[in-house]
């Protein structure tokens, strides 16, 4: 490495721990996506990969542009170099939308459209191609937390746990026990599926 490319290298791999541990600390159960033009590849080798943290932890993290990632460079953001240097980092809150049939993530091509192609979209509007991600979000707030197709008294018991720290819900756990849908799981959210189970 030049010592200039040894530099930033050495701030990045500090920089993407640090983004991590702020939203594990600010956001540990909100929907988060950091997007952009994060100027570094997914597919680097692990000692000299920025995200590699990130990447390390799937319990909580995912590269929704992973596959572009690993895929063909016909569909990579910066079609010059060419890479794919512009990623969509989801936390673990919205793999499950992720995972319905109509979420996708694609780069967009808008190059195509245009009569002088590629050097007609970098002169007049950018170098890299923008990567977007579409979620299907399926309502669940119907209080079945143990999805067993019944709302019920087993369903109040996982909530109360889930008030009093002794279980952590999964994201689908956590949208259906969220009846208030304000972000957090707390008696309102007792009273109101008490309410569905009696039908009141």
């Amino acid at each position: 490495y030049h010592m200039c490319n040894l530099l930033t290298l050495v701030a990045k791999l500090r920089l993407y721990p640090l983004l991590k541990e702020y939203i594990d600390t600010n956001f540990p159960n909100n929907n988060v996506i950091v997007l952009g033009d994060l100027n570094d590849i997914l597919t680097d080798d692990s000692e000299n990969n920025v995200f590699q943290m990130i990447i390390n932890d799937t319990e909580n993290y995912l590269f929704a542009d992973m596959e572009i990632a690993e895929g063909s460079s016909s569909e990579w953001s910066y079609p010059w170099w060419p890479s794919h240097i512009d990623h969509i980092l989801i936390t673990n809150e919205l793999f499950d939308e992720f995972e319905n049939n109509s979420s996708e993530v694609q780069t967009i091509k808008i190059d195509e459209y245009m009569d002088g192609g590629f050097d007609e979209y970098y002169e007049n509007i950018s170098d890299h191609r923008p990567v977007a991600m579409k979620l299907e979000f399926i309502t669940s707030s119907n209080g079945d937390v143990n999805e067993d197709g019944v709302t019920g008294i087993f369903d109040v018991i996982i909530v109360v746990d889930f008030i009093l720290g002794n279980q952590n819900p999964t994201p689908s756990q956590f949208a259906a026990a969220d009846l208030n849908n304000d972000n957090v799981i707390d008696v309102f959210d007792v009273v109101l599926l008490v309410n569905i189970i009696l039908n009141v």
